[in-house]
């Protein structure tokens, strides 16, 4: 069987030369590691499916480092617990505020909902005070002194209001 060509990024992410695959993109590569994990899935990934390499080196495309997420979502979510774990804290309990970046309880988290999904806000608690205190502070317009109206005759003797 004659291997296809094969193309590694800087960034380490390697295609293989395969234009009959469905995902293959414009010039006729796939990312290899979307075709290993095919392979180890025994069919082909569904369009919304995402692959994610465990230990993020996307150049290591070993089937026991790939993991099949079933959305972008999931993904994501993924990243999240790992950023957690790397950050010493419980991916089941604990958190990382977008903002200020500090490992937290879920409990100094707000609920909130996306998509009509139930989750936690991206941001603790101390972080969206601060927040809305800045937007509130923003939304405050300044007085603005009414303009004056001066009166002018006219050689008729009526006045004539203007604005100046």
């Amino acid at each position: 069987m004659i291997q296809p060509m094969r193309s590694v990024r800087a960034d380490g992410y390697a295609s293989l030369k395969l234009p009959d695959h469905p995902r293959a993109r414009s010039n006729g590569y796939v990312y290899e590691h979307i075709v290993v994990a095919e392979k180890k899935l025994g069919r082909s990934l569904l369009p919304k499916e995402r692959v994610h390499h465990e230990n993020h080196n996307p150049s290591d495309n070993h089937p026991d480092n790939l993991i099949v997420c079933k959305s972008q979502a999931d993904h994501m979510i993924q990243h999240a617990r790992q950023r957690v774990i790397a950050a010493s804290g419980d991916p089941d309990t604990q958190r990382i505020c977008h903002r200020c970046k500090q490992l937290k309880l879920n409990t100094e988290f707000s609920p909130s909902s996306s998509r009509g999904k139930k989750c936690l806000s991206s941001a603790c608690k101390e972080c969206l005070a601060i927040s809305q205190r800045n937007r509130r502070r923003q939304r405050v317009t300044p007085y603005i002194r009414p303009s004056r109206r001066k009166e002018k005759t006219n050689g008729s003797g009526s006045t004539n209001t203007d604005r100046g």
